[in-house]
């Protein structure tokens, strides 16, 4: 899988989503060992980059924020279950201008500078649950568990574990290869 740039919640608001994520369904529901495997909470700003791309080319590609601005804000809208392993069970986030300008931002200068087309499926998530195919069923049940957790706010803000998103980040370049419990991160910034 290479290399991708993630959007990262600040510490306070990470902790908070992490426990929610450690706290998966009873692992004897599941058959495979690739099911609920550890993970930061983020969601993907650009996937598929190749490996050869140092972390400074990579976060190069960030623009940097406008002085005095507010900070960048990532707000829930719903919990989804996916059909793929990688958006198993999910967050589904408001596509904010701001959000899709960073993201559209960072593609272009990827692609101008490196050469490279970056990817970010179904773009704003943040997946909470990656669920093996084997266990695929699963991943409706494993939804609808934390769906009966949430509540949802004015304006169809959803709420989970006292957060209805978070503002501010870190964007991290992390190596995506091989198990996933076993990615790591390669270099941060905060954003």
């Amino acid at each position: 899988m290479g290399v991708a740039l993630w959007l990262v919640p600040p510490p306070a608001e990470r902790a908070v989503i992490q426990k929610i994520m450690d706290s998966h369904p009873p692992s004897n529901r599941s058959r495979s060992p690739k099911s609920y495997p550890h993970f930061e909470p983020h969601i993907t700003l650009a996937a598929s980059l190749p490996s050869s791309l140092t972390p400074a080319t990579i976060l190069a590609s960030v623009p940097p924020g406008a002085p005095g601005a507010p900070k960048l804000r990532a707000r829930f809208k719903s919990i989804e279950a996916g059909d793929v392993y990688f958006r198993s069970v999910y967050i589904d986030i408001e596509a904010s201008p701001e959000l899709i300008q960073l993201r559209d931002d960072i593609h272009a200068k990827l692609r101008e500078h490196a050469s490279v087309h970056p990817k970010a499926p179904r773009f704003p998530h943040m997946s909470l649950y990656y669920i093996d195919d084997a266990d695929a069923a699963e991943r409706r049940t494993a939804a609808e568990d934390l769906q009966g957790q949430t509540q949802t706010h004015g304006g169809g803000t959803l709420k989970l574990g006292g957060l209805s998103g978070f503002d501010g980040a870190e964007i991290w370049v992390v190596r995506c290869e091989g198990p996933v419990a076993e990615w790591a991160p390669l270099a941060k910034m905060d954003y």
